[in-house]
């Protein structure tokens, strides 16, 4: 998973979160407002970035 680092943590974009957790990017959308992923937005581009930890948490969560 490819990772952006924002100052010192990892994220990803919606699109890749997605795809790890084999979900429509609605549904990750879904799931940063309901606070069930950690996102950050960018101010100027509105893009979401997704805690690549709490992509990894909800994966195990899922399937354990």
């Amino acid at each position: 998973m490819p990772k952006k680092t924002i100052d010192g943590k990892d994220f990803v974009t919606v699109k890749e979160a997605a795809e790890e957790l084999q979900v429509s990017t609605a549904t990750i959308r879904r799931l940063c407002d309901d606070e069930k992923l950690d996102a950050v937005q960018h101010k100027i581009t509105n893009y979401r970035y997704i805690s690549a930890e709490s992509v990894k948490k909800l994966k195990r969560n899922l399937w354990d």
